[in-house]
């Protein structure tokens, strides 16, 4: 008698474990029968079907209960798919978000609650007896709304960024450890023969024949960023023509401060190029003008000089003469 107690205690115990751990959970949870009768759930479910009580929701109907306290809700249909797939198609397991496009995520719930809207995931499993056979579904359901909020800020701000870099006119290439490219945008891929994504960095044409190899090992292993102007590149649209390129490394630390890759900057310089040897050509040519007319100016002078010396002589025999 006495171990029998002590058996019912302990599974007394084990049931109120069993209880307070589903209660703590904050998904929503519900268990049904295979002829689809409530027969358990947890706090957070009771608290979106207020004020009902316990009793009037346990051996009713699942689609009873949840039509009339989910109203206009897409989650009442989602919960009725994802246990139907179980129960009736047979299906095992069945995940799906409940998107406006396909069903309506509206989530209404009377009390003290008020009105909630929002996303929701609807998980449904099985639970299977000894034999083997489905004795229960199981049904999850999780407020997935905030998620959804900033996956889809998360996404504009990644378009954003994609949009930026897609568009800037500036080379960006990102290399992993080893040196291997995991992002080239479109504006680097003008110098770059083929996509060369997962490719060494070093195999680059860009990088390639200016022999910057040292400069990236360096980057990689000591950290050490390079500033590389005038770098050559040959134009393969028109060959008679040369680019110049500004290649700038800069190495990427991870919270540890580990170099985890590193950041390539790739600029068109070639119209500063130009303009820069245009104006030393401007400059040599000013200059090689100011020595030949500063030449010419000092001829100018001497034969001024010659002449005035030679007028000056001319001029004083007659004069002395004249004052006999």
């Amino acid at each position: 008698m006495r171990k029998r107690k002590n058996t019912e205690k302990a599974k007394k115990l084990l049931s109120e474990d069993y209880e307070s751990v589903v209660n703590s959970i904050q998904e929503l949870i519900f268990i049904v029968d295979t002829s689809g009768r409530i027969i358990g759930f947890n706090d957070k479910f009771a608290r979106s079907i207020f004020p009902c009580a316990r009793n009037d929701v346990l051996g009713k109907d699942f689609n009873y209960i949840l039509k009339n306290y989910w109203k206009k809700s897409g989650l009442q249909k989602g919960c009725q798919k994802a246990i139907e797939d179980i129960l009736v198609k047979g299906k095992f397991h069945k995940e799906s978000d409940f998107l406006k496009s396909s069903v309506p995520n509206f989530f209404f719930v009377k009390g003290r609650h008020g009105k909630e809207e929002g996303l929701f995931k609807v998980r449904a499993f099985p639970s299977f007896g000894n034999d083997g056979i489905i004795k229960r579904v199981v049904c999850v359901v999780n407020d997935v709304t905030k998620l959804r909020i900033a996956d889809d800020h998360l996404r504009k701000v990644t378009e954003f960024n994609e949009k930026i870099l897609k568009n800037i006119p500036v080379g960006i290439v990102t290399i992993d450890r080893k040196g291997i490219v995991t992002y080239i945008n479109s504006f680097a891929k003008k110098f770059n023969k083929g996509n060369k994504l997962n490719a060494s960095i070093v195999d680059c044409n860009f990088t390639k024949n200016n022999n910057l190899k040292d400069k990236f090992k360096k980057l990689l292993e000591d950290g050490i960023c390079f500033n590389e102007s005038e770098c050559f590149h040959k134009n393969k649209s028109n060959p008679n023509e040369n680019i110049f390129l500004d290649i700038r490394g800069i190495p990427l630390r991870n919270s540890n401060k580990n170099i985890e890759g590193a950041l390539i900057i790739v600029e068109n310089e070639t119209d500063v190029i130009k303009a820069k040897r245009e104006l030393n050509d401007l400059n040599q040519f000013l200059e090689q003008k100011v020595v030949e007319r500063t030449k010419q100016l000092e001829e100018a002078i001497n034969s001024k000089t010659r002449f005035l010396a030679d007028a000056s002589h001319e001029l004083r025999t007659p004069l002395t003469i004249i004052r006999g």
